[in-house]
C-alpha cells in the first residue's frame, strides 16, 4: 500500500483525486439540482393534464424529459458503482484506482450502456434546440435556411461523439485519450456552437419581433414578453456554454477531467431550466395560455370573431392570422411555450406559429 502511494505523484495523483470526487460528490450534487428542476417542471405540467387540448403535448414532453432523466440517473449510478469498486476493492492496483478504471473499461458492459446513455442525452438536448429554432422561424420563409448551420454543427458533433464511443469500446481508454485529444476538443467546440447558434437565432428573431411590435403598437401590448424569453434562453444556456468553453480551453490539463466528467449534468440542468422557467411563467398570473382567461395586457380587446378563432386554434385548428391591433404576438409565443412548441408538429400536426 505504501509502495503504491509513492507512485501517485503529479498528474496521476491529481487525476486519481478528481476521479474520486467528480463522478460521486460533484455529480451527485449536480444531479440533485437537475432532479429538483425535473420535479418542479413535472408539477408545472400538472394543470395541462386537465386540459384536453394540451394533454397529449404535456404527456409527450414529460415522457421526453423523463427519458433524459432516466439516462442521467443510470449514468450517475454506474459511475458511483465503478468508483466504489476501484477505490475500495482495487485500491492496490498498480498505478492506483484511476488507472484501474481506465484498464477495465472494455470489460464492463454496464459502462458501455452508460456511454450510450450519455450520447442519447447529448443528442436529445441538442436536437430539441434545433427544433425550437425551426418552429419559431417557420413563421417566415427562412425556416429551412436558418437551421442549416446549427444542423451541420449538430451532425458533426454527433458523428464525432459516436466515433469516440466506438474507439473507447474497441481500444483502451488511455490510448483513446492520447490519440483522440484533438478530436475531443473539436467535439466540444461543435457542441457549444450548436447551443450558441440556436440561442442566437431564436433571440435574433424574438428581438426583431419585439422592436417591430414596440414600433407598431407600443410596449403596453405585451412586446416586452419577447425579451423575457430571450433572457430565459441566454441565462439558462450561459452555464452550459461557459462549462464547455472551459473544457475546451483546459483540455490538455488534468483538471479538464473534472469538467468533462460532469458536463452531462450541466446539459440536463440547462435543458430543464428552459423547460421549467417557460412553463412556470406561463402558469403565473398575467400571462395568458390556451384554455385560460385572456389577459388584456397581452391580447388587448377581442371581438367575438377573434375569440371564436382562438377557440378553434386551441382545439387543434390552425392559428389564425390576426391584426396586430387585436392580438399580441407575445400571446402566441407564450401560449405555446418551449415545451409545447417542440411537439406541435409531432402531436398536433396542424398547429403552426404564424406571422402577424
Amino acid at each position: 500500500m505504501d509502495n503504491n502511494s509513492t507512485t501517485l505523484q503529479g498528474s496521476l495523483l491529481l487525476l486519481t483525486q478528481i476521479e474520486l470526487v467528480a463522478p460521486t460528490t460533484v455529480a451527485g450534487t449536480l444531479y440533485g439540482i437537475g432532479f429538483t428542476l425535473f420535479c418542479l417542471y413535472a408539477h408545472a405540467l400538472v394543470p395541462r393534464f386537465q386540459d384536453k387540448d394540451r394533454k397529449r403535448q404535456a404527456k409527450f414532453m414529460l415522457g421526453y424529459t423523463s427519458v433524459i432523466m432516466l439516462c442521467g440517473t443510470y449514468n450517475l449510478v454506474i459511475n458511483a458503482w465503478i468508483t466504489q469498486d476501484a477505490y475500495i476493492k482495487h485500491d492496490d492496483y498498480p498505478g492506483g484506482p484511476y488507472l484501474y478504471v481506465l484498464s477495465t473499461t472494455q470489460s464492463q458492459p454496464a459502462l458501455a450502456v452508460a456511454l450510450s446513455c450519455q450520447v442519447l442525452i447529448l443528442i436529445m438536448t441538442s436536437a430539441i434546440q434545433i427544433w425550437r429554432v425551426w418552429v419559431i422561424w417557420s413563421a417566415t420563409r427562412y425556416a429551412n435556411l436558418v437551421i442549416v448551420l446549427p444542423s451541420l454543427c449538430f451532425l458533426t458533433f454527433t458523428a464525432l461523439t459516436f466515433r469516440t464511443i466506438i474507439l473507447e469500446i474497441k481500444l483502451p481508454v488511455a490510448e483513446v485519450m492520447v490519440a483522440d485529444h484533438t478530436t475531443s476538443i473539436v467535439e466540444f467546440a461543435f457542441q457549444g456552437a450548436t447551443t450558441l447558434l440556436c440561442t442566437a437565432l431564436i433571440s435574433a428573431y424574438l428581438v426583431s419581433q419585439h422592436w417591430r411590435q414596440r414600433k407598431l403598437i407600443g410596449e403596453a401590448n405585451g412586446s416586452a414578453g419577447y425579451m423575457k424569453i430571450v433572457a430565459i434562453l441566454i441565462e439558462s444556456y450561459a452555464l452550459e456554454s461557459a462549462w464547455l468553453l472551459i473544457v475546451a480551453i483546459i483540455s490538455s490539463h488534468p483538471e479538464s477531467s473534472f469538467f468533462g466528467e460532469n458536463s452531462l449534468y450541466i446539459e440536463i440542468i440547462a435543458y430543464l431550466l428552459v423547460q421549467y422557467r417557460v412553463t412556470s411563467d406561463i402558469q403565473s398570473p398575467g400571462i395568458h395560455s390556451r384554455g385560460s382567461s385572456p389577459s388584456p395586457t397581452l391580447v388587448g380587446r377581442q371581438n367575438p370573431s377573434t375569440a371564436m378563432q382562438q377557440s378553434q386554434w386551441g382545439s387543434g385548428g390552425r392559428a389564425p392570422r390576426t391584426s396586430s391591433s387585436h392580438h399580441s404576438p407575445t400571446f402566441k409565443f407564450l401560449a405555446i411555450d418551449l415545451g409545447e412548441m417542440t411537439t406541435m408538429q409531432l402531436c398536433g400536426g396542424k398547429d403552426r406559429l404564424k406571422t402577424l
